[in-house]
């Protein structure tokens, strides 16, 4: 197992479990620069937060478990007559993500009380559906 080294072609999968919210995000990259021609041991030293579920030149799967929040709670509200799109943070913290074009001055009154309480969205591809379906 030594002698299995880490390919300038090899693929990294990176899977994340969010505590707070119960979500697994995983993600796939090329693998960094930094870790070519690494063995096993070393990879499992540079990635000290993580376990390495998998290792072969070709492909390295590695998990963490996260006490917050995954990054993929959004709520969409009206703000100044046009929809915003908020991160929501751990607490339910609220950052600015997206400030959007679309007016809610000729949304039915439905969508209207929907967005003055906030819509939760989850997701990226949830967000962008959202989205598309306003616009």
């Amino acid at each position: 197992e030594e002698d299995i080294r880490v390919s300038p072609n090899s693929k990294i999968i990176l899977k994340q479990y969010y505590k707070s919210c119960g979500h697994t995000i995983e993600e796939e990259y090329n693998v960094p620069e930094d870790i070519v021609n690494m063995t096993k041991k070393q990879v499992v030293q540079y990635y000290n937060e993580w376990v390495v579920d998998e290792f072969s030149k070709d492909e390295i799967k590695i998990h963490k478990e996260n006490t917050g929040r995954c990054n993929e709670h959004y709520i969409a509200k009206d703000t100044n007559e046009y929809i915003v799109i908020y991160s929501v943070g751990d607490n339910n913290k609220e950052n600015i993500v997206k400030k959007t074009d679309i007016s809610t001055k000729y949304l039915s009154e439905e969508d209207k009380e929907r967005l003055k309480d906030g819509i939760n969205i989850v997701g990226k591809e949830n967000l962008n559906v959202f989205l598309e379906d306003f616009e």
